[in-house]
């Protein structure tokens, strides 16, 4: 039993280390400086020193395992992807060398802090996952620290998802990510929006779902959005939507709309709306929404406009009153139809125009009978 133990043992402390023999394997080659991937997804990995040996290495993967560090990147200074996701990291580190990053991936793990020497160095970054960890703020200079003659992390940035953290504010984005189109935020406790400058003028998508935000007003920067996810938030009116001319998919479901009218006039390019599980009680409210000229696909379920009550003095009146309800949305759909020409989904469901349409290609289908 202790000899079995002792083995056991020593395969674990074996795993612990980056396994050069099955790299090379992999790889089918005997030397090291071939290598050009490294992928040891899902093992037992606790430390990256052996990755030395793999100079000209472009792409790592040691996703899913035991990492609580990133040192060991000294020598791999061609990387250009690393993919370090679900271990234990808490700190950002060991990147020196590694100039030449385009993805950096370190989302589930148990970052606290941007705060890093390292991460100005990133020149050529586009793509930073640091989603699920524990991030509690955000200071300017992570992104910054290199003024934008130097070229730093901020001038090649497209993609940076720090959702399901701990932001209470995301005002160190306030700088210079000149080409910044992707940002999510979402999950976090933040109360307001605060993205300015360049950063928000290249913003194409942006996803600040499940926070406590009621004022969508500082998107006014933001001239170039074309996605806006903001569901399960504050929002109450709409009054103070900027003109957002480019905005083509829109989600406020869970929030606390009342109206939706304003929508028209602020982002006439809409094609997609969801504003389901709102306050919605207005069908001529909704009906405004006819004026959307692009509208295509439209969620409003979830609203007092097309609720059933739950209770009744009498259970035949309950009935009753039932039927009137759903007659009433159903001929609420029926007018979103007529009046919306490009309308092809409501409520997830398919128009009467666009199911004949899929019924008239399934008959000429070869092989319909």
């Amino acid at each position: 039993m202790g000899k079995t133990r002792d083995r056991v043992d020593e395969v674990e402390e074996n795993d612990a280390e980056v396994d050069v023999a099955t790299i090379l394997r992999q790889n089918d080659t005997d030397d090291p400086l071939t290598v050009l991937e490294v992928n040891l997804h899902g093992g037992t990995v606790a430390t990256m020193s052996n990755l030395g040996q793999f100079e000209n290495v472009r792409s790592v993967d040691l996703s899913c395992n035991r990492l609580a560090h990133m040192s060991g990147l000294e020598n791999n200074g061609a990387l250009r992807v690393l993919k370090l996701y679900s271990n234990r990291i808490s700190k950002i580190a060991g990147l020196q060398r590694c100039t030449d990053l385009v993805g950096l991936y370190l989302q589930h793990n148990a970052i606290t802090t941007l705060s890093c020497a390292d991460l100005h160095l990133l020149k050529r970054l586009q793509t930073l996952r640091l989603d699920n960890n524990s991030i509690t703020m955000l200071h300017k200079e992570d992104f910054t620290r290199a003024s934008a003659s130097d070229g730093g992390t901020g001038s090649a940035l497209l993609h940076l998802d720090l959702s399901f953290n701990q932001l209470r504010s995301t005002a160190g984005l306030s700088g210079e990510l000149k080409r910044l189109e992707t940002l999510r935020v979402g999950h976090n406790l933040l109360d307001a929006i605060h993205v300015s400058g360049a950063t928000a003028r290249a913003l194409r998508e942006l996803d600040l779902s499940y926070n406590r935000v009621a004022d969508l007003s500082p998107l006014r920067l933001c001239t170039r959005l074309e996605s806006l996810n903001a569901d399960g938030n504050r929002v109450a009116s709409l009054s103070s939507l900027p003109r957002l001319r480019t905005l083509t998919t829109l989600s406020l479901a869970r929030n606390q709309l009342t109206a939706v009218a304003p929508l028209v006039t602020a982002a006439p390019s809409l094609e997609v709306v969801d504003v389901s599980y709102n306050q919605l009680a207005s069908e001529a409210d909704v009906l405004s929404l006819c004026g959307l000229k692009r509208l295509a696909e439209l969620s409003v379920q979830g609203n007092p406009v097309c609720a059933v009550p739950e209770t009744l003095e009498k259970q035949i009146e309950q009935q009753q009153q039932q039927q009137q309800q759903q007659q009433e949305c159903r001929s609420l759909a029926e007018q979103l139809v007529e009046g919306c020409a490009a309308l092809e989904t409501i409520n997830d469901e398919l128009t009467p125009a666009m199911a004949a349409r899929a019924f008239n290609a399934s008959l000429e289908r070869p092989g319909s009978s």
